[in-house]
């Protein structure tokens, strides 16, 4: 939360659906363990193979649902 309080503005909290493992005290929302099916990933390139690291990623994942962090809107729109 720190971190994506000083890398966005106005973070918006997720919390994943499953079994409640720990509360916290100091504003009352609970911690969630990942779903046993999620797979989390992230790869290190040079920023001259990203768009075809990406897109190699993309092609191979097609049945799957993914999450693509960017920094800015423009990424956004120039990866759309």
């Amino acid at each position: 939360m720190n971190l994506s309080s000083l890398c966005t503005n106005e973070p918006e909290k997720i919390l994943l659906q499953g079994v409640n493992i720990q509360k916290e005290e100091n504003d009352g929302t609970g911690k969630y363990e990942t779903p046993a099916k999620l797979s989390q990933y992230y790869m290190v390139v040079s920023p001259q193979d990203k768009i075809n690291t990406f897109y190699s990623f993309l092609k191979s994942h097609q049945k799957q649902k993914i999450i693509v962090f960017v920094s800015t809107c423009k990424q956004v729109r120039f990866l759309y």
